[in-house]
């Protein structure tokens, strides 16, 4: 997109538009009242004055601005794809505090899981309240909340793994050997449907108001 398109006014009279950057005909295009969009070739040359605005800062701005979009038409999955994201990397963050705790700083299992989750978690609910919600609400009432409902699923997913592995394979006649690849689908399918769990409480609990302010103003 170049930047430079025409419109009728009736195709963004009472839309709501919020663009995020310099993609406004992106935004119309998603949120605009038209059925018919017609392209016109240009050739482009190289820069003869000036310096181009497309920077690391603009890059992030546009993909905030595609999820944004995203959400307008599919509400919903685009703020749990953006959970889901938050989560994986805190996953990873989780492992790395693990092994810091455990290894480095000769600390017993109990304290690293501990102190893994407590960071972890934090990062988690720090990048869901900027991005996910965008919440406005108030952060001593929102954390507690949000660490409630992972301590939580962090026990559902773990009542879940041995009921699939302690339960549900002996009566399929599923052996798995300690470690093995199957015990971390497992882990790893036991993780995703817990994230559905902690996506949906957060959103009924934590941060209910901004789900309700986004929804309105879609």
């Amino acid at each position: 997109m170049s930047g430079f398109f025409a419109l009728k006014r009736s195709v963004v009279d009472g839309v709501a538009l919020d663009p995020v950057g310099y993609k406004i005909g992106l935004e119309i295009l998603v949120k605009g009242k038209y059925t018919k969009v017609v392209e016109v070739p240009i050739r482009f040359a190289n820069r003869k004055a000036g310096k181009s605005k497309l920077g690391g800062s603009e890059m992030l701005r546009y993909i905030d601005h595609v999820s944004m979009l995203y959400e307008h038409r599919r509400f919903w999955l685009g703020k749990y794809l953006k959970f889901a994201f938050i989560g994986g990397i805190g996953t990873l963050i989780n492992l790395a505090i693990f092994w810091i705790v455990a290894e480095v700083l000769d600390q017993t299992p109990f304290w690293a899981i501990a102190i893994a989750f407590v960071v972890a978690d934090t990062n988690n609910y720090i990048w869901n309240r900027l991005w996910t919600f965008k919440s406005k609400g108030q952060i001593k009432f929102q954390y507690p909340q949000f660490l409630i409902i992972s301590v939580i699923g962090l026990a559902l997913n773990e009542l879940l793994f041995h009921v699939i592995v302690y339960n549900l394979f002996p009566e399929l006649g599923i052996v798995s050997d300690p470690g093995s690849f199957l015990l971390v689908f497992v882990q790893a399918l036991c993780i995703m449907t817990i994230s559905v769990f902690n996506f949906l409480a957060n959103s009924a609990w934590t941060f209910r108001h901004d789900i309700k302010r986004s929804q309105r103003s879609q």
